[in-house]
């Protein structure tokens, strides 16, 4: 009965254990007005050891939110969505 005990519970932990990880990697985006996003030095140091391949992407619909609301670019935004026109 020890035995069956240990082993039910190992098989329970793995499944929590698997839970969480799948859970995690949905949970893993960031952007860059969260706070687990890069600061500028741990930006540097991040691009240094990728020998300065890192790009900072713009996402092409930051027109439309936040701070840089602009409403004609979004407009064209949204309207080439889709497109090839976008870029």
């Amino acid at each position: 009965m020890h035995a069956n005990m240990v082993t039910y519970l190992t098989v329970l932990a793995a499944i929590v254990l698997l839970f969480d990880v799948v859970t995690a990697a949905r949970q893993c985006y960031y952007l860059p007005t969260d706070p687990e996003w890069p600061n500028d030095a741990h930006w540097k140091l991040l691009n240094k050891t990728v020998g300065g391949r890192l790009i900072r992407g713009v996402p092409l619909a930051r027109p439309c939110f936040g701070p840089n609301i602009n409403d004609t670019t979004c407009a064209e935004v949204t309207q080439n969505w889709l497109g090839q026109d976008i870029l």
